[in-house]
């Protein structure tokens, strides 16, 4: 298990992000087997914790995991980890009512 949060990373390494409508920082439990972050288990958002459903998708960018994920207020949420800042954002992706 690997429990991440930003501002982890040593000062000077990676720039941020340009910030997209709707990201947050935020701090993600993950699961971590043969490789470190392989999933989700819970985030936090808007300063509430929030447990993983179900991992829709997952997916590698050359600088940052990526994964959709369904929460238990059954929205699905867009979570990224920033390799170069050891940082996670998230957003909502899709709500249902």
């Amino acid at each position: 298990m690997c429990f991440c949060k930003e501002g982890n990373a040593a000062p000077g390494q990676g720039r941020p992000p340009e910030k997209l409508p709707g990201w947050q920082s935020c701090q993600v439990e993950t699961y971590s087997g043969y490789r470190v972050h392989e999933r989700p288990r819970r985030f936090t958002f808007q300063g509430e914790w929030l447990e993983v459903r179900r991992v829709l998708s997952r997916w590698r960018e050359p600088e940052n995991l990526c994964f959709t994920v369904t929460a238990h207020d059954s929205r699905d949420y867009l979570l990224k980890y920033y390799l170069d800042r050891n940082a996670w954002e998230a957003r909502i992706w899709r709500a249902f009512d």
